[in-house]
This record gives C-alpha cells, sequence and structure tokens, in this order.
C-alpha cells in the first residue's frame, strides 16, 4: 500500500513539473507571428544612415575601407545601429572608432578637434559666434590649429585648446565656459581663462592672504 501510494506521488510530482497546457500556434502566452519588417529592422529605407539627410556630413566621414574588410554595406547601416565603425575627420584627418548611435544620438563628434556636426547640433543657436565676439579685443583662439571663428560663442559640445593667460600653457576647455556666453533659459557660466592649476594656485593664495 505504502510502495503504491509513493508511486503515485512520484507520478504526480513529475506530472506537476510539466505544463498544464500544449503551447500550441495561437496561444496567448506565444506571441503572433508578424509578417513584413518591423519599423525597427535596419534593413528598412526610413532607417537607414543613408536615406536621411541631417546625417549626410557624418556618411562622408566613414571609413569603406573598414566596412568592407568587416563584411558591412551603408545600406545596412542605420542611424542607431550599436556597430562600431572607423570614421576619419575631414576637418584634422583624424581616424578613430565609435558607434554609430554615438554619432547621430549623442552628437560625438572627432576626439582630436571635438567639434560636432553642426546639422547633429542643430538646438544650439548661431546668433553670436566667436569671430564677432572677439572682433575688437584678443582672440584666445587664435593659438588654436583648425579653429573655426563661426562656431557658436554659446556652444558647449565644441572643445579647443586654450592658451591660459597666467602661465601661458594650453589647456582644453569648451567655448561657453571661454566665452561666458550662455542661451536663453540657460544657467550663467563663470568665464575661465586660466587653467586649473592656475586657478586652484589663485584660490589657495587668496586664502593664505586672509589667514594673515
Amino acid at each position: 500500500m505504502f510502495r503504491r501510494t509513493l508511486t503515485r506521488a512520484i507520478e504526480f510530482g513529475e506530472q506537476a513539473k510539466k505544463p498544464h497546457f500544449e503551447p500550441t500556434y495561437g496561444h496567448q502566452h506565444l506571441p503572433k507571428r508578424r509578417w513584413g519588417k518591423g519599423p525597427g529592422h535596419r534593413t528598412v529605407e526610413s532607417n537607414r544612415l543613408v536615406s536621411m539627410p541631417l546625417f549626410q556630413p557624418i556618411v562622408k566621414e566613414i571609413d569603406l575601407e573598414h566596412m568592407v574588410e568587416n563584411g558591412m554595406t551603408m545600406d545596412d547601416i542605420r542611424w542607431l545601429d550599436e556597430r562600431v565603425l572607423k570614421w576619419n575627420c575631414t576637418r584634422c584627418g583624424h581616424s578613430w572608432l565609435m558607434r554609430v548611435s554615438n554619432r547621430t544620438k549623442n552628437g560625438a563628434g572627432c576626439p582630436e578637434c571635438a567639434t560636432d556636426i553642426p546639422s547633429v547640433t542643430n538646438s544650439e543657436s548661431k546668433s553670436t559666434t566667436v569671430a564677432s565676439l572677439y572682433s575688437s579685443k584678443p582672440n584666445p583662439f587664435a593659438q588654436c590649429q583648425n579653429f573655426v571663428s563661426s562656431i557658436d560663442a554659446a556652444s558647449r559640445r565644441v572643445l579647443s585648446n586654450i592658451q591660459c593667460t597666467l602661465c601661458k600653457r594650453s589647456f582644453r576647455r569648451s567655448v561657453r565656459c571661454t566665452t561666458g556666453v550662455v542661451c536663453e533659459g540657460q544657467n550663467p557660466v563663470t568665464k575661465q581663462d586660466v587653467c586649473d592649476a592656475c586657478l586652484w594656485t589663485t584660490r589657495v593664495m587668496k586664502k593664505v592672504e586672509e589667514f594673515e
């Protein structure tokens, strides 16, 4: 009696582990088959990088030889692709590797000249340029090589090598932090034309003078 009860309990336990239904096509727990390509498919015409006029300046910087070596084509690249491509900067000639989504979604540019494509950063107003701001006073960007003076003076994405007014060394800073110009609705920015080392030294000397 005990052996038969134990056998039935084991069989019941094995049956309890199995699903209570046989999954068939069209069941509520299984997604229905969708025919065709979804809106996020990489081969959809509206999602291709070459089909978007906004990103045409980016397309010109793609290294085609690197794509051929990795078995990729231009029609296979979508604008939010997570694959890594090789880029050649049209301004300074620097080559670097970066994901496509970082260039299209985040607006990342060349790490050497650190400039963004104007069509991607179209949210920034072009009311005040660096050339018009420093037309009658010394331009701190004059010593920078390959710097475009038509960049917006309130740009927070463009970085450049700036010469310190105290130690005459070069340091990297955004254009907005150097000029002190901000757009409407933005918080004011402290204008800084000295490097971090000189700024720290001046602050320490002020504290020393206060204690003395």
